[in-house]
């Protein structure tokens, strides 16, 4: 699997029309986050909602893994159940993403923790945490990222 970006979205995406993440609308193919170009979190639409997952490898390169590759674990530390209409991606450190549907094109993230993958990114229902700021209750249309972070030097992908 190739590294996710915008020009580079897997074959079997298909996007949602709305995705709740902690209280913040995503609506129209929007992504919760961008880093330089790579998107590390991908959530389609499906029977159960559809996870891909990237983790920062490498921290003074941006080097990026895939982690989870549509609903399938990579790794035996990180662990995928899914249960009717739901997602729970976990690791060691516990939920990674639970995610489940609420309508034909439609889910709600309501547990968030991306820290563990190298991304200061966590939440819960009601608000998300970035680094040291807090997002409630936020929308974005179209396909661009609610958090767009620079990428600190170039990536490289493995």
């Amino acid at each position: 699997m190739n590294i996710i970006t915008k020009q580079t979205l897997p074959d079997e995406f298909k996007p949602l029309y709305e995705l709740n993440i902690c209280s913040n609308k995503l609506k129209g193919g929007a992504n919760l986050l961008a880093i330089g170009e790579v998107i590390p979190l991908l959530i389609g639409k499906g029977k159960i909602p559809q996870v891909w997952l990237l983790a920062i490898s490498d921290t003074s390169s941006d080097n990026f893994v895939p982690i989870v590759v549509q609903n399938v674990s990579k790794f035996s530390s990180i662990k995928v159940n899914e249960r009717k209409g739901e997602v729970i991606v976990s690791g060691p450190e516990g939920t990674i993403v639970a995610v489940k549907n609420t309508g034909n094109s439609s889910a709600t993230v309501s547990n968030l923790n991306l820290s563990s993958l190298g991304i200061s990114i966590y939440g819960k229902n009601g608000v998300l945490h970035v680094g040291s700021s807090t997002f409630s209750k936020n929308s974005i249309t179209g396909g661009g990222a609610l958090i767009g972070l620079p990428a600190i030097y170039k990536p490289h992908y493995t």
